[in-house]
């Protein structure tokens, strides 16, 4: 990794990205920091940022997804005949 100054320098990258107001700029922030790193030469730092993000994006869909699935109502004409084939 290197140096105390080093440690410090990524320590406040991942506060910055922890502490971010909302998602989007946490996002936003932590791919310049896993390309800053990057740069750097320290690839592990990078690679568990953009896992980290990519499980977050991921999340993010399948709870989005499941939102919807929860609130879509139906109308007379789009309701399928047969529920089972959508688990309903």
């Amino acid at each position: 990794m290197g140096g105390p100054t080093r440690r410090k320098e990524l320590a406040a990258d991942l506060r910055a990205f922890f502490a971010a107001s909302d998602r989007r700029s946490a996002l936003g922030l932590g791919s310049s920091v896993a390309e800053k790193w990057r740069k750097k030469g320290n690839e592990k730092v990078a690679e568990h940022l953009e896992e980290h993000r990519r499980e977050e994006r991921d999340a993010e869909e399948v709870v989005l997804m499941e939102r919807l699935r929860k609130n879509r109502t139906w109308t007379k004409l789009e309701k399928p005949r047969d529920l089972t084939v959508l688990g309903g």
